[in-house]
C-alpha cells in the first residue's frame, strides 16, 4: 500500500516535526543523533512518528564526534564563522549508512518527502543515494539546506553534489533548496510553504 512518508534528517528539537504533524503523512521519521534533543522529539511525537536516534551519512554504521551538540549549528565540521572564543563541546554520536536505511525502510511505491538540514552531511547523503539509485527510485520531493556552504573544506563537494542533481534532471518542485522553498514568517510556515509547492 502506498504511504506518504516524511523524512526529517536533522530533526534537532522538533521544529519541523511540529510543522508536519497536522499534515496527512502516514509516517514521519525524525533522524537526530544528539541525545539531548531526543526528549523534545518524544514530547511532540504521535503514533505516526518514528524517532531515529542516529544521523545519516555515506559511511559504514558507527560513531562520530559532533561539535557543539544540541545547538543549531551542531555538526561533524566546525563552521567557518564559529566564534573561536567559545569552548568546543563534543559528543560521540551514532550514524547509519543512508543507502542501507533506505533499502530497509522505504518502498518504491511510497511517496517520500525528504528534508535535509544536517550541517554538511547533506552532500554525502545525496551523492550516495544518487549513486545507488535510491534517490531516483524513492525520493519524490526533497528540500535541502546546503549547510556545506558554511564549511570551506566542503565547497567543492557541494558543487559536485549540485552538479549531480542537475545531471539527474532533478528540478523543482521535486528538488528545491531552502532558499527557494522556505518562505514565511515562522519555521512552520516555511515548511508548509515548501510542501504546498509540491501539490
Amino acid at each position: 500500500m502506498n504511504k506518504r512518508i516524511f523524512l526529517d534528517v536533522g530533526a534537532h528539537r522538533g521544529q519541523t516535526l511540529a510543522a508536519v504533524l497536522p499534515l496527512d503523512f502516514d509516517r514521519i521519521h525524525c533522524f537526530e543523533p544528539v541525545r539531548d534533543c531526543w526528549i523534545d522529539l518524544r514530547r511532540l511525537a504521535d503514533r505516526r512518528t518514528v524517532i531515529e536516534p542516529f544521523g545519516l551519512w555515506a559511511g559504514e554504521n558507527g560513531q562520530a564526534r559532533i561539535f557543539d551538540p544540541g545547538t543549531m549549528g551542531a555538526g561533524l565540521w566546525i563552521k567557518d564563522k564559529r566564534r573561536r572564543d567559545l569552548p568546543v563541546q563534543t559528543e560521540s554520536c551514532y550514524f547509519r549508512n543512508a543507502v542501507e536505511w533506505f533499502r530497509e525502510n522505504v518502498k518504491a511505491e511510497d511517496t517520500v518527502y525528504l528534508k535535509l538540514n544536517c550541517e554538511g552531511c547533506e552532500c554525502e547523503i545525496i551523492d550516495s543515494l544518487l549513486h545507488n539509485g535510491e534517490f531516483t527510485r524513492k525520493v519524490d520531493y526533497m528540500m535541502v539546506d546546503f549547510d556545506a556552504r558554511k564549511i570551506s573544506q566542503l565547497h567543492e563537494t557541494m558543487q559536485r553534489t549540485q552538479r549531480h542533481l542537475r545531471l539527474m534532471n532533478c528540478h523543482a518542485p521535486h528538488v528545491l533548496t531552502s532558499r527557494e522553498a522556505m518562505i514565511g514568517e515562522t519555521h512552520a510556515e516555511r515548511i508548509r510553504h515548501w510542501i504546498g509547492m509540491t501539490r
